[in-house]
């Protein structure tokens, strides 16, 4: 995805952003953020290639919003059936996370409250973020990308195989019939790192490559070398398609925006 890349509806109206909800995504070395109005349809929509952190030059995110919702990365987590989570447990899951009992374990449920996830983020980041952005929702960064993949997916049944990757971090989920069976965060630094991951899930799981469809989101387009080597490997691959909401983005590729735009399915 190019360094910089900024479009709106052509009627954003910062008098009008009390009524209006920010969502944002924070990486490493990026940021992406949607503005939506009390309709959901969305108003402007904007990719920066550098921290959020290190300058907020964009005044969309100084305005006043009615909410706004955040997703962090984090690497450091745990999955747990609700049903077998006790609360009084966390101190324990703590010291598995972080190697300490620590305060700072945030937990989250997801997926119809089935799950209960974990996990720990970064703290000075985290409370970076609080401090330009006191009233917002944050949440780990496989919350949208996993509610949003089961809607996608809703209708289809059997395994399904998705990815989505944004900068160096590549996440890879198996639903099954709408049901989590797999999610993992991986670190690469090239293509083929990308495609070792993914056959390496495969192999794990049991799923032959050629037997399903594997869903790309995130930075990655039908041009890229990655694209090509992932092509390869399985007999059917497609970009997840979102809509839109207002016909805004003719010329963006959507699905670099999946996990942003799904950020609306949390909370």
């Amino acid at each position: 995805m190019g360094n910089k890349i900024y479009e709106t509806d052509g009627m954003f109206d910062n008098a009008k952003t009390t009524a209006y909800e920010l969502w944002i995504e924070v990486g490493a070395n990026h940021y992406s953020y949607a503005v939506l109005d009390e309709n959901h349809n969305l108003k402007a929509i904007s990719f920066t290639g550098n921290s959020i952190l290190s300058n907020i030059d964009d005044s969309n995110l100084t305005l006043p919003y009615a909410n706004t919702k955040i997703s962090l990365h984090t690497s450091n987590f745990t999955f747990i059936p609700t049903s077998l989570y006790n609360e009084s447990d966390k101190a324990n899951y703590a010291q598995f996370l972080n190697g300490k009992e620590s305060p700072d374990l945030h937990t989250y449920q997801f997926l119809d409250a089935e799950i209960t996830s974990l996990n720990t983020f970064d703290e000075t980041e985290l409370q970076e973020i609080k401090n330009l952005f006191p009233s917002a929702e944050v949440y780990p960064q496989y919350i949208p990308f996993i509610e949003g993949s089961k809607i996608l997916l809703k209708d289809v049944w059997g395994k399904q195989l998705i990815i989505n990757l944004k900068a160096n971090n590549l996440e890879i989920l198996i639903l099954e019939d709408s049901k989590l069976q797999f999610y993992n965060v991986f670190e690469c630094l090239n293509d083929e790192e990308i495609l070792y991951y993914l056959l390496a899930t495969c192999q794990h799981n049991k799923i032959d490559p050629q037997e399903i469809s594997l869903n790309i989101a995130g930075d990655l387009t039908q041009y890229s070398n990655a694209y090509s080597l992932l092509q390869k490997a399985f007999n059917n691959t497609n970009l997840t398609f979102i809509n839109p909401l207002c016909g805004l983005g003719g010329q963006l590729e959507m699905h670099q925006f999946f996990s942003l735009i799904n950020l609306g399915k949390c909370g």
